[in-house]
């Protein structure tokens, strides 16, 4: 249908956006005209006729690389960062959400970002404010997708644009938070959920306190035995860490 509005108004902005949105990461599609074109080029021709479409400046965004730039049609050289900057400055209350969500994964834990307000936020504050906002549509959403899984396996930013077809934002910016916190830290977002990271010591006590309902003795050889060994592996891993990557780190 796309591609038949395309070919019925070859300025339809909407319509390469929304064909881009339709394609998987390396598809391409043949137009009416012959141009064989994929997602990065679909959402530049969007931009071309629509440099407004906040839309398509935030998908513009999210298939480029780190470090990569883009010139747009009015002259503008931009890289991703700058072009969810743009997004969350001027887009609708969804686009600046997910334009906040987007704009967080590719900062460092010692990064901040200066936005169009002059407000500098690090990737925690942009996750824990786009929660403030809009993340997901009232469109039915997939639901049970395992967003760490997803991340381990495709990458945070990939994973967050699998994320936004699934209509399922908000749960993968909640996993994308919990990431950045220390082992043991909780969060409360402003709709009461609570986003923790369970430590490693924590993981192991909870473990033995289920295994001690059929193992009776299992609890006291946990408290003698395995949980020093945890605590001191803990303990030499996070002071590895933090002496390669300083306190700010993610965890």
């Amino acid at each position: 249908l796309y591609v038949e509005a395309i070919r019925c108004n070859a300025e339809d902005g909407e319509a390469y956006l929304n064909l881009g949105c339709d394609l998987s990461v390396g598809e391409t599609v043949q137009l009416h005209d012959g141009r064989v074109l994929d997602r990065r080029q679909l959402f530049f021709e969007a931009i071309r006729y629509d440099l407004d479409n906040r839309c398509a400046l935030l998908n513009l965004g999210l298939v480029l690389k780190a470090g990569e730039t883009v010139q747009l049609h009015d002259g503008r050289r931009m890289d991703q960062r700058q072009l969810f900057i743009q997004n969350i400055g001027a887009g609708s209350a969804k686009e600046r959400s997910l334009g906040l969500v987007a704009l967080a994964i590719t900062l460092s834990p010692t990064e901040m970002a200066t936005l169009l307000d002059g407000r500098m936020l690090d990737s925690r504050q942009l996750l824990q404010e786009a929660f403030t906002g809009e993340l997901d549509t009232n469109c039915p959403h997939v639901a049970g997708i395992d967003h760490a899984a997803a991340i381990a396996r495709l990458g945070e930013q990939q994973a967050l644009v699998e994320a936004a077809r699934a209509n399922d934002v908000r749960a993968f910016a909640a996993e994308a938070l919990r990431r950045r916190l220390r082992p043991g830290e909780a969060i409360s977002l402003p709709d009461g959920t609570v986003v923790e990271r369970v430590s490693l010591q924590d993981a192991v006590q909870n473990l033995c306190k289920c295994g001690s309902a059929f193992l009776p003795g299992l609890k006291d050889l946990c408290r003698k035995c395995v949980l020093p060994v945890v605590n001191f592996i803990a303990a030499f891993l996070c002071a590895c860490y933090f002496d390669s990557h300083g306190f700010d780190s993610i965890h």
